[in-house]
């Protein structure tokens, strides 16, 4: 039976997209190998041992602040306390395997240090490619921080044997920018168990909702402009439902019955809100060069949920929405009544057909293909 450890900075009782990714995937690795899985965190929260599976949180300080200056330190920082507080069990424990999830980056030091005394396998997924995406939307522009980041970026990468990106498009960028090692297609993953059809919904009326992260990556413009377009809609709802850095860039009129801004809930409750729902929605700024399928788009498929994605311009997320038949491109000067009427056309598909989004996961976003390459060099 394989070790394994992993590492990653978001984990239950987190209410994002990768604390599900990280559980999912838990779950399968744990069927036939002992996992140890790390987390820094910035509160106090105690370890637990589960069947095959030990769990180690790390206090760390404010590495979620959204004071950036204070983030960063402490994730410079974080590294160093992780390998000083897990160095005894990890030299007990005997990796064969070490996985890395990033975002963060900033586990430099601590990857360095447990493959040079393991001499383990190693695997990077990696996901939104930080820092280049933030360098896209003109957040940092100090030319010493860019080329410092850059630097930690490539140093941090060219640890591992396997590197997992999750477009095609990105295999492409880390190559220009002169990543050596071994880099493949490694999509978001999700566990099919909890797909549901929806309840019959009221045709009287349309609901949209945008969940999840309402951070800096995310296009708060279009969704302001979407919620200006819809207000004046009596038969349309719009919930935005999640926590962020930008979330309070939304122009929610909180006396306008349709339009609804929540809070982030546990993802068994979201699932059961979304049973209610007709339409998600994505929005990402188009500034940023790389690619980003962002979690929520998992969720919508699992609930059976049409996607309505917010975009100027075609790129590998458009288009697989598109050509695959779960959702409709919205740009600036698209008709909305033209939209919703394509949205509808294929919720009706759907609900003849119940099985197609479930078929799209199973297809494009199996959590068994995703396991199969990140143990590849284990068997």
């Amino acid at each position: 039976m394989p070790n394994i450890i992993v590492i990653a900075d978001t984990y239950n009782p987190d209410k994002t997209s990768g604390a599900k990714l990280i559980s999912d995937i838990l779950k399968e690795l744990t069927k036939k190998n002992k996992v140890i899985l790390i987390c820094p965190r910035e509160h106090f929260l105690p370890n637990s041992n589960k069947k095959n599976l030990s769990i180690y949180n790390i206090y760390c300080g404010p590495i979620k602040s959204k004071n950036f200056l204070i983030r960063g330190f402490f994730e410079i920082f974080m590294s160093i306390v992780i390998w000083f507080c897990t160095k005894k069990y990890i030299k007990e424990f005997k990796p064969d395997l070490l996985i890395c999830y990033s975002p963060s980056i900033f586990f430099n030091y601590f990857c360095k240090n447990l493959l040079k005394t393991a001499k383990c396998k190693s695997y990077l997924i990696l996901r939104d490619i930080f820092p280049f995406w933030i360098f896209d939307i003109k957040k940092i522009d100090n030319f010493i921080l860019k080329f410092f980041l850059i630097n930690y970026f490539k140093t941090f990468c060219n640890n591992f044997d396997k590197i997992g990106v999750e477009a095609k498009k990105n295999i492409i960028f880390l190559r220009k920018i002169g990543i050596k090692k071994k880099v493949e297609h490694l999509p978001n993953w999700i566990s099919t168990k909890d797909f549901q059809a929806k309840k019959k919904l009221n045709r009287s009326s349309y609901s949209f909702i945008f969940c999840g992260n309402i951070g800096i990556g995310q296009d708060i413009t279009k969704l302001n402009n979407f919620i200006n377009i819809i207000k004046n809609y009596s038969f349309i709802k719009f919930f935005v439902c999640g926590e962020g850095h930008d979330k309070h860039l939304l122009n929610i009129d909180h006396n306008l019955n349709n339009l609804k801004l929540e809070k982030a809930i546990r993802y068994k409750k979201l699932l059961m809100k979304m049973k209610h729902i007709n339409f998600g929605i994505i929005s990402l700024k188009e500034e940023i060069k790389t690619v980003n399928f962002p979690g929520k788009i998992l969720t919508y498929l699992l609930t059976n949920t049409p996607i309505l994605i917010l975009s100027n311009k075609k790129n590998e997320l458009t288009e697989f929405i598109e050509t695959k038949k779960i959702g409709i491109r919205m740009a600036d000067s698209d008709d909305f009544e033209n939209i919703l009427k394509k949205l509808i056309q294929i919720e009706k598909r759907v609900k003849k057909n119940n099985l197609d989004f479930k078929k799209i996961l199973n297809k494009f976003f199996s959590i068994t293909i995703a396991k199969k390459k990140i143990l590849s060099d284990l068997s």
